[in-house]
């Protein structure tokens, strides 16, 4: 557990030995999930420091339409809703589904408080942890007020050209896997795609696109 932990960013700059001897001084324990079970459900109370050790969970929420949105994807190592942990309303803010069965460590958060005034380091990464949700739940935000299934592909694009540092953009998540993050239906995405195929922005290809005009693509 404790290899895991140590590419966990909580744990950036912690030695493993350092990290054994934490869940030798708290209590701990450590849950398997098969796939689609619920992990936690939207507006229970986040008690609890929660860490992926294996598998793979989503972030899920319902709009008032009805319609399913993907916030994010959650791997091995990553922590679930850290900013939630000691919150004054502490309320899931989406329901965490498994996509992968996977095993999670959860640690009562009275606990993880006493880590937190252990070890200057961890409290660093932790506040920093924070802070760097906040700027994502942000990046979130923005995206959503995009009114137009078009101008969320556009910032999904530019924002894989960003980290692939390539106009043929390979697609890491199934045309169903996109509209749920949009929050909109399949078959609108896919019609999407094709208008700004046929309007010279992007080549369709297989499992990939390629981004004619990146300019462009700021302006939708």
């Amino acid at each position: 557990m404790e290899d895991i932990l140590q590419d966990c960013k909580l744990f950036k700059d912690i030695d493993t030995k350092d990290i054994s001897l934490f869940f030798e001084k708290v209590p701990y324990k450590t849950k398997k999930f098969d796939e689609n079970e619920i992990v936690m459900m939207q507006n229970q109370a986040c008690e609890c420091l929660m860490i992926v050790l294996k598998g793979s969970v989503n972030g899920q929420m319902v709009d008032p339409s009805g319609k399913l949105i993907i916030v994010e994807e959650l791997g091995k190592g990553q922590v679930l809703a850290p900013a939630f942990i000691f919150a004054e309303i502490n309320r899931m803010p989406v329901n965490i589904i498994v996509v992968q069965r996977a095993e999670i460590l959860f640690v009562k958060k009275q606990y993880f408080a006493d880590l937190l005034q252990l070890n200057q380091k961890l409290l660093i990464n932790f506040l920093q942890m924070i802070s760097n949700r906040s700027k994502f739940l942000s990046q979130q935000l923005q995206f959503h007020a995009l009114k137009t299934i078009k101008s969320k592909l556009a910032h999904y694009l530019l924002e894989q050209y960003q980290c692939q540092q390539n106009q043929t953009i390979k697609l890491i998540h199934s045309q169903q896997q996109l509209a749920d993050r949009f929050g909109v239906t399949r078959p609108s995405l896919s019609r999407s795609l094709k208008e700004m195929a046929a309007a010279g922005l992007v080549v369709l290809k297989t499992r990939a696109i390629f981004i004619v005009d990146v300019n462009a693509l700021a302006y939708l």
